[in-house]
C-alpha cells in the first residue's frame, strides 16, 4: 500500500491557552485577549465559504484561502 500525505480537514476545533501553541492545519492564533485563559476557534470551510467562530482571540491567521469566496469571522464578512 502506498503512503498518503496528511490531508487538511475542512472543520477544525482548536483550543489553546497561550500563543506558544497556536497552530492547527490552516489556522493560527496570533493574539489573545487574556493570556492563560481558554481561547478557542471553531472553523469550517465549505464550497469556498469559511465560517469561523472565536472566543478570547484578537488576532487570527488563515492559510489555504486562495479559493475562498467569502470569509466570516464572528459574523463579520470579508472578501
Amino acid at each position: 500500500m502506498g503512503r498518503q500525505g496528511q490531508s487538511s480537514p475542512d472543520h477544525i476545533r482548536f483550543v489553546t491557552y497561550t500563543t506558544r501553541y497556536n497552530r492547527d492545519y490552516w489556522i493560527s492564533v496570533d493574539g489573545l485577549s487574556k493570556h492563560y485563559e481558554r481561547a478557542d476557534v471553531d472553523a469550517q470551510r465549505r464550497g469556498g465559504v469559511y465560517d469561523i467562530k472565536t472566543n478570547n482571540i484578537t488576532r487570527l491567521g488563515l492559510r489555504e484561502t486562495d479559493h475562498a469566496k467569502q470569509i466570516r469571522i464572528d459574523a463579520r464578512i470579508s472578501r
